[in-house]
């Protein structure tokens, strides 16, 4: 996964966070953090599976680059790279902010989201799907749905996999549910509709 053409020469300081999840890698395989400097690519962070880093777990890691060690311009790159022997090793890649700092004023420069869905019809907009609250830090989320009384969901991770499934008004029991990123499905017979939502 690359991000191109990042314009960070007014900054002296960068900060990239991202979530990320590793998905049937062996151990010494990774996750390789790039940074372009307009003329060469550098390595700057490697993630590797049995070195403090598991499969079928959520990370979340910040990378900070400032202007003293590397050279900041205009059409800067970064880069995402699953390092395995195999095709079907897979690493999901989420939330990516990417903020530039001058001095001590932080100054939002680029912001990247990336969702690993299904290919199934999504539908929702803010008035017709509210979740909250997101992140949730407690046991249980609330959903409203405009028009919907009563409906079916299906919670599933980013690799797609489902957790739990039910009925419901409203209300849905997340306690089970470890630190990390997920999705909920909702069907009223007619419709499929998904958010994402954390779970803190």
């Amino acid at each position: 996964m690359f991000l191109s053409d990042i314009n960070i020469a007014p900054y002296s300081l960068v900060e990239i966070d991202f979530y990320f999840y590793f998905n049937g890698l062996n151990n010494g395989e990774r996750l390789s953090f790039g940074y372009y400097n307009g003329t060469s690519w550098n390595t700057i962070e490697s993630y590797v599976i049995g070195s403090g880093f598991n499969n079928n777990t959520f990370y979340n890691a910040t990378v900070v680059l400032t202007s003293a060690q590397y050279n900041f311009v205009s059409n800067s790159g970064f880069r995402f790279q699953c390092i395995a022997s195999k095709k079907n090793e897979q690493i999901y890649i989420d939330q990516v902010t990417i903020t530039g700092k001058t001095n001590a004023a932080a100054k939002a420069n680029n912001v990247v989201e990336l969702y690993s869905l299904t290919s199934e019809t999504i539908s929702s907009t803010k008035e017709e799907f509210v979740l909250y609250p997101n992140p949730v830090k407690e046991n249980a989320i609330t959903v409203n749905i405009l028009g919907l009384e009563f409906f079916s969901y299906q919670i599933l991770n980013i690799s797609g996999q489902k957790l739990s499934h039910g009925t419901t008004e409203g209300n849905i029991d997340v306690s089970n549910l470890n630190s990390g990123i997920y999705f909920i499905k909702i069907h009223d017979g007619k419709e499929i509709r998904v958010k994402k939502f954390i779970k803190q």
